[in-house]
């Protein structure tokens, strides 16, 4: 059963377009999208940069990657968000 996870299409040019890359499976181009951001002055767009990226790692099976990315959004953004995402990962790790 596919994986559904919410993301954030809203940032920085051309991130609207992350779901119809995300649907056509071409995850290269969407963590091309995002991984610019990771570090970007404006917190906020790092934040959801940082998030997405989260969701990117897990989509590519890499749970541990995954899981550091959602852990600083809780840690430097305190992002809810992200620590429910969080909780989900490390049970997916558990598993």
């Amino acid at each position: 059963k596919p994986t559904a996870r919410s993301i954030y299409t809203e940032g920085s040019a051309g991130w609207e377009n992350a779901e119809m890359l995300i649907w056509s499976n071409d995850w290269e181009a969407v963590r091309k999208l995002w991984e610019p951001y990771i570090n970007d002055t404006d917190k906020e767009l790092a934040n959801r940069a940082i998030y997405n990226m989260a969701v990117y790692y897990e989509m590519q099976g890499e749970l541990e990657m995954a899981i550091k990315y959602a852990t600083i959004c809780v840690n430097d953004y305190q992002n809810m968000k992200a620590y429910r995402y969080l909780k989900v990962l490390k049970n997916k790790d558990k598993s």
